[in-house]
């Protein structure tokens, strides 16, 4: 999927304002919170703004960027919104912003390096970086390659880039970021959800309802239990989830690192 292929994909989405918060940008907006009250944030490919929209209640201010018009158009109410190609420079000043979220985008840029190595730039020092993208060795996906498919045809189609664990802390690590937090949300089973979504909504769910529900979540026609977990090994994680801060140097050379009292 070309660039302008990707951007018509999205304005058709985006005129209906049909963006899903998923768990996993939710759980990062968790650990995020205590530090943004007051700061100044740039939301990467904001959409129509539903987490700008949020990070706005914490007292962020925000400036999302995005190249969808009908995206922009409804972040503006929450953000100060502006057209932007992310395959280019970002027209921001050296150490503008005090955060960056960047949720499921690096994976559609043609160049996560240069993406990532501008945010390191219009970061302050020691500013932190949010971020999401889905893992590519995922159990889920390792079981469709048996049968053929490639991660192209599993993912969805404007992603350019496929990240494992490793390749994902490396592109990180060679902008200039250092990692605090490195986690995933895991999905341990998927299957067909039999009506139980819809007599789970009820005020009093029983027994094995609330056994069911306490940590899964819909997806189209299929029920996922799911938890956060610290990454071993990134087999069960469907989605990385990164807290990264600016590398700095101190007075005597060495690394400035800000401590970080965020657990999963």
């Amino acid at each position: 999927m070309t660039n302008e292929t990707q951007q018509a994909w999205y304005e058709n989405v985006y005129a209906r304002r049909s963006e899903a918060i998923h768990t996993y940008k939710l759980k990062l907006l968790e650990i995020a919170a205590p530090s943004l009250a007051n700061s100044s944030i740039l939301d990467v490919g904001c959409g129509t703004g539903q987490m700008a929209q949020r990070l706005n209640a914490l007292g962020a201010q925000v400036v999302g960027v995005d190249f969808s018009l009908n995206g922009l158009r409804h972040a503006a109410a929450y953000a100060a919104a502006l057209q932007t190609n992310l395959d280019q420079s970002l027209p921001f000043a050296n150490e503008q912003f005090d955060a960056v979220w960047c949720t499921e985008v690096i994976e559609h840029v043609i160049s996560p390096l240069h993406l990532l190595q501008e945010l390191h730039r219009i970061l302050r020092p020691g500013g932190r970086l949010f971020l999401t993208t889905p893992n590519s060795a995922f159990h889920f996906f390792r079981y469709l390659e048996l049968f053929g498919k490639t991660s192209s045809e599993i993912q969805h189609p404007g992603h350019l880039h496929f990240f494992s664990a490793r390749s994902l802390a490396r592109v990180c690590t060679n902008s200039g970021f250092q990692i605090e937090q490195f986690f995933g949300r895991a999905v341990f089973l998927a299957m067909p959800t039999f009506g139980l979504a819809r007599r789970s909504a009820s005020s009093h769910p029983t027994r094995l309802e609330g056994l069911l529900y306490e940590d899964t979540l819909m997806r189209g026609p299929l029920l996922l239990w799911t938890r956060f977990i610290r990454l071993q090994k990134s087999f069960w994680a469907d989605t990385f989830i990164m807290v990264a801060h600016k590398v700095t140097t101190g007075a005597g050379g060495e690394p400035d690192t800000p401590e970080c009292s965020a657990t999963v």
